[in-house]
């Protein structure tokens, strides 16, 4: 039988198929809109509230679940990617999840040689591509996933 197993996440989900494709190798693809890349700059921009208030809450979190909040870096994925296929796609009009979530995904993919598949449409709000360009979007997806497509160097 066939291992091999491919996700879609899109924001918050973005960062659960991140840390699910560090911990499991029969993850052989994933393709993420608008991925959330680093929890706490998006508590500060989300919030408002300075960055300084963090530990507070991750320490608030620790009382209420018995979790750490930030335990997984979703970027951790990305250095042991190698063959294995990613593509995201994030619009440049991303006011909930910046587009710097995905520069930063992109930026540590370049430091261990990864590749990544990259569609940034102009102007598209948050995990909005799909509503906005749907054939693009589903022919997208569909070329990623297909059995034809090559795996990653």
């Amino acid at each position: 039988a066939d291992e091999s197993i491919g996700m879609h996440g899109s924001s918050l989900g973005g960062a659960i198929t991140l840390t699910a494709f560090a911990q499991e190798p029969r993850l052989k693809a994933i393709f993420l809109d608008s991925p959330l890349t680093d929890g706490r700059a998006q508590f500060s921009q989300y919030t408002g509230l300075p960055d300084a208030l963090f530990p507070g809450v991750e320490w608030a979190a620790r009382i209420v679940s018995g979790d750490t909040l930030l335990r997984h870096d979703p970027l951790d994925a990305i250095k042991g990617a190698q063959g294995r296929r990613l593509a995201v796609v994030h619009g440049t009009g991303d006011q909930v999840v910046r587009p710097s979530h995905t520069d930063q995904l992109l930026q540590v993919a370049a430091q261990h040689d990864v590749k990544i598949e990259v569609w940034k449409p102009t102007g598209v709000g948050h995990v909005g591509a799909l509503a906005v360009y749907p054939q693009e979007y589903e022919r997208r997806m569909a070329e990623f996933f297909s059995p034809q497509a090559p795996t990653a160097p």
